[in-house]
């Protein structure tokens, strides 16, 4: 994630549910060195049924609560997604920012949204966590995309967690 690229950089985060996605990308979301480098940070939980206008609205809020500002009530009362896509794009162009969209199911999603984030001149990272292969290879911009591929733990691994977890012991 850290690095000194200054385009926008995508990473799919794949695999089943329950291996730990959204945990893992949590982790590093919340990272001190993260917190330290990207000036704006947002989480979106995304649905299997997503309305964009819903999106788009809570990412404004959330922008602006990054910043410390109220945000203002004529965007929020906006239904335009044009004048929206154009906030945000205009917005973060200028700014290190961080975007993670967690448990996304449609490539139709990523389509409406890498239109209002910016390939700019300073640092843009998006991280999305999904189930689906198709729509971890749909999630690009330009040639600065990563795919990571959780697999589950083997059966050993699996049990030594259950223990570890359940008896506090990597014994049963």
């Amino acid at each position: 994630v850290l690095n000194n690229d200054s385009h926008l950089k995508v990473i799919a985060v794949v695999g089943m549910g329950g291996l730990g996605k959204t945990t893992l990308v949590r982790k590093v979301f919340e990272d001190t060195a993260v917190k330290t480098q990207f000036k704006i940070r947002v989480w979106l939980t995304i649905s299997r049924t997503f309305d964009i206008m819903v999106i788009l609205k809570t990412m404004i809020h959330k922008i602006f609560y990054e910043i410390n500002e109220p945000v203002p009530h004529q965007l929020m009362n906006s239904t335009d997604i044009i004048r929206l896509g154009a906030f945000v794009k205009d917005f973060l162009q200028d700014r290190s920012y961080i975007l993670v969209l967690d448990d996304v199911w449609s490539e139709r999603l990523w389509d409406a949204l890498k239109n209002v984030l910016p390939d700019g001149n300073f640092h843009g990272q998006v991280i999305l966590t999904t189930r689906i292969i198709h729509v971890a290879k749909a999630a690009r911009f330009g040639s600065h995309n990563y795919s990571h591929w959780m697999k589950p733990l083997s059966v050993k691994d699996s049990w030594t967690l259950f223990c570890h977890t359940t008896f506090q012991s990597d014994h049963c």
